[in-house]
């Protein structure tokens, strides 16, 4: 079983059943990082870029990488049975000002029994604190499936709370693809900060009936790189599929 690239539900190879979107590998990926730096990522000089990393986690993140800046994200996936893996979340954000960016997402590539290709997303992500704990983001996207022509888009909103080296974030999102129904999903998670990296633990579920739990970590490697893993677990029909994650963020 995989998950499909627009609502996120384990689907096996073909459309899924709870929008008709071609499948992908991967799932939503955000960084519980954010929620424990608020002030460092809304402070940083304009001549650095503000490093806020859309993964590892449910949802993205409440941070833009600031005005003149780029962050390029991505990793892949391993479903281990039955065999499955592919890319993730493969992104590029260029910073238009602070707190507002554009976006490009690839096609997530998946390799099963056959090859299939996941929608190409053109969008953008507006971003703001609200105090030294709080902040906020909305992230729209138009979505093309290159496969059957058909178009789509939807809107994401996130929150995250950082206290400290422990932080919280939310998640919200609505999708649609063209002759499909709408896909709605929530989720969350928790984070603990430390000295070159964190962990995490995160979970969500869809209108369609299936969710997921899972964790991981991520650690840096500068100061405008870091690399992420972690598990998820998908329940479906009274089916659970572990899928691995590995992946990396790079601001420049």
């Amino acid at each position: 079983m995989y998950a499909c690239s627009s609502c996120r539900a384990p689907i096996r190879p073909g459309a899924c059943p709870s929008c008709g979107a071609l499948l992908a590998v991967g799932i939503a990926l955000a960084s519980p990082a954010h929620a424990t730096e608020v002030e460092a990522i809304y402070g940083a000089p304009r001549s650095a870029v503000q490093f806020s990393p859309d993964r590892p986690g449910v949802g993205d993140s409440t941070g833009t990488p600031g005005k003149g800046h780029v962050m390029i994200e991505g990793g892949v996936a391993l479903v281990p049975s039955p065999l499955a893996f592919g890319t993730s979340g493969i992104v590029g954000r260029i910073g238009v000002d602070d707190g507002l960016e554009l976006r490009l997402r690839a096609p997530d590539v998946t390799v099963a029994d056959d090859v299939g290709l996941g929608t190409v997303g053109l969008g953008a992500k507006v971003a703001a604190s609200v105090g030294p704990r709080w902040s906020v983001s909305a992230v729209p996207e138009l979505v093309y499936d290159p496969s059957s022509g058909a178009l789509g888009g939807g809107v994401g909103a996130n929150v995250a709370l950082g206290l400290g080296r422990v932080g919280f974030w939310g998640h919200g999102s609505v999708s649609v693809l063209q002759d499909a129904d709408p896909s709605v999903l929530f989720g969350g998670g928790a984070s603990v900060a430390f000295d070159g990296g964190g962990l995490y633990v995160n979970g969500g579920s869809d209108v369609a009936g299936s969710g997921f739990v899972g964790g991981g970590g991520w650690w840096s490697l500068s100061k405008s790189a870091q690399l992420d893993a972690g598990c998820d677990a998908w329940m479906a029909g009274g089916e659970v599929t572990p899928v691995f994650l590995l992946g990396t963020s790079l601001g420049f």
